[in-house]
């Protein structure tokens, strides 16, 4: 959990987002070779292929989110900005929180800056938290336990505590 702390503290998003931080620590963690798996990664046991990392970026990086023609008029963005989160769950893409609409969205259509940090960028500066006095849920069992925080997520109504 000190490594989801760290992505927290570091991307100066809120506590409340610890099962984003904790979904994207794993999903890198798995594709990076351990000690004990004799210089194979947990995905290339598991699937038999090597994985790339070519997709990782900088948890709390500055985001675009492309809006497609159809959903949008000549005069509206092309895009939405947010704030990277992690990895999507079950297909390829990002999960990018966009402040302004209160919710996290998953796409494949995304543009990252990661000299830029989301949080520092949108609200002009980064509040520090005292991580320490969550209480992070250490009692997930699975993958599912973790998706399902991460959906609760996406229902609290306000990001600006």
């Amino acid at each position: 959990m000190e490594a989801v702390r760290t992505m927290l503290q570091d991307s100066g998003l809120q506590p409340r987002f610890w099962a984003e931080a904790l979904h994207a620590y794993v999903h890198t963690k798995n594709r990076c070779s351990h000690k004990l798996t004799e210089g194979k990664t947990p995905m290339e046991i598991w699937s038999g292929h090597k994985p790339s990392i070519r997709h990782c970026r900088t948890f709390g990086s500055l985001a675009y989110v492309y809006v497609p023609t159809v959903n949008r008029n000549k005069l509206q963005p092309k895009a939405k900005i947010g704030i990277l989160v992690g990895y999507a769950v079950n297909r390829r893409g990002y999960r990018v929180w966009l402040p302004n609409e209160r919710k996290v969205v998953e796409s494949i259509h995304v543009k990252i800056d990661e000299t830029k940090n989301g949080v520092k960028t949108l609200f002009g500066k980064i509040k520090h938290y005292d991580y320490a006095i969550y209480q992070l849920d250490q009692n997930l069992n699975n993958d599912s336990d973790c998706r399902h925080g991460m959906k609760n997520l996406v229902h609290q109504k306000n990001p600006h505590h």
